[in-house]
């Protein structure tokens, strides 16, 4: 309030000092005939126009002010309107009218007085106000000893909230790690759980298929014997064919059984030091004319640092070529993506393969590993127990994820070779 009130009357002694140099300048203009003198009173007259303005600004929200400096803009233009008059008559005669210029000197000398009394009261005005804030200056003091006792008690306050708060985050952090440790030991053992089952439906699997394979290989080695018995005696063309027909089938049946015993046991590794890359690059060499041909386009995630497994290298790319190819046979031909990803983590080693495919339900999902389930047309579905046979016989892990439509997600997790 003081600062304003003292750039009021500041602005108000510039104004009035501005239209006095201008009434000045003017006179020696009349008075002398010195043209020189009308630069000194145009630059008085952007003086007077600019403050003018700073001036209403500075007093426009007070409305004792207002209605002075109403008037006071009204006179100042007056003042100006009388020595634009003048300046156009002698424009216009080259000279002044000795009554005419007489008449208009006194009248703005009238006229600027009445401007100066109107200043006058203005900055008394101003003056008055600004001898009230010492009526302040007692309560400003206490104001401040209570202002700065309010200061310091909320400090104290806000530096006991920062301990407080502090103590909190502590025991929150604390709890949160508990918490996600915990939560971190339920996934791992969940995993495990997983692992477990799917260990045991494989083992059951195996049981069930030598179980079969023994079953039916007998009376099938009975059927081939004969058969070869038969063909040895008859003689009939028709009759050579039909045995023909029962041998050929029953090779087949024992091919098959075959399959079933060797996609559901545990074979011999001739385990090795390979990187992961190397092994997911090589099954994908060996799947790119099937990619090509179906034009799926392939994004590799392949990790610049190499992570190392122990396995057999041969029976592992077996098992990621597998899934390669399924992946490019769930996808529509052009329209297929399929990316492939390694990286290490806790470790792991790990491959991660997703497509765009149609997917699969729950349904499908809870039976992918089991043999002779497929959704293929000419698929024997053994492609899949045959990959989890390789997983586990290196005591590593596959999960699937998948929804119809968007596509299905298989991850091969192998334990980290150790240096």
């Amino acid at each position: 309030m003081v600062n304003h009130t003292s750039e009021v009357i500041n602005t108000m002694d510039i104004l009035l000092t501005c239209i006095k140099d201008a009434e000045i300048s003017f006179r020696n203009f009349v008075m002398l005939d010195d043209t020189s003198a009308l630069e000194s009173y145009e630059y008085q007259i952007e003086c007077i126009n600019s403050t003018m303005g700073s001036l209403y600004q500075l007093i426009v929200s007070d409305p004792f002010q207002k209605k002075y400096i109403d008037t006071l803009y009204a006179k100042v233009n007056l003042k100006q309107v009388m020595f634009r008059t003048l300046l156009d008559e002698h424009r216009v005669a080259n000279t002044f009218k000795d009554g005419f210029i007489h008449d208009q000197l006194l009248q703005g000398s009238r006229l600027t007085e009445e401007i100066r009394k109107l200043g006058f009261r203005m900055q008394t005005h101003e003056n008055e106000k600004l001898a009230k804030t010492n009526e302040f200056k007692t309560i400003s003091k206490t104001l401040k000893i209570v202002h700065f006792s309010t200061f310091i008690i909320a400090l104290l306050l806000v530096i006991y909230s920062m301990i407080v708060f502090n103590n909190v985050s502590k025991s929150k952090l604390h709890y949160r790690e508990q918490l996600e440790e915990g939560i971190e030991k339920l996934k791992i053992a969940n995993n495990d759980l997983i692992n477990l089952r799917s260990s045991e439906k494989f083992a059951a699997s195996g049981r069930i298929a030598r179980a079969i394979a023994h079953e039916v290989r007998n009376p099938l080695t009975s059927i081939s014997l004969a058969a070869e018995q038969m063909a040895e005696v008859v003689k009939s063309a028709d009759e050579k064919t039909l045995l023909q027909i029962i041998t050929r089938n029953a090779y087949r049946i024992n091919d098959l059984v075959s399959e079933l015993l060797n996609s559901t046991k545990f074979s011999q590794l001739d385990l090795s030091r390979q990187s992961l890359n190397t092994v997911v690059e090589n099954a994908l060499d060996l799947a790119r004319d099937r990619i090509d041909l179906n034009s799926i386009k392939v994004i590799k995630n392949i990790s610049p640092n190499p992570c190392f497994v122990e396995v057999d290298s041969e029976k592992m790319k077996t098992a990621v070529l597998n899934i390669v190819v399924n992946a490019v046979e769930a996808m529509e031909p052009g329209k297929g993506i399929m990316e492939v990803t390694t990286f290490r983590k806790n470790e792991k080693c790990l491959v991660v393969i997703k497509d765009n495919g149609i997917g699969m339900n729950d349904s499908s999902l809870s039976r992918i590993f089991e043999p002779y389930f497929t959704q293929k047309e000419n698929g024997n579905g053994l492609g899949l127990t045959l990959t989890q046979n390789i997983i586990l016989n290196h005591r590593g892990t596959i999960t699937v994820e998948s929804k119809p439509g968007k596509g299905t997600l298989f991850t091969i997790s192998l334990k980290e070779a150790v240096n």
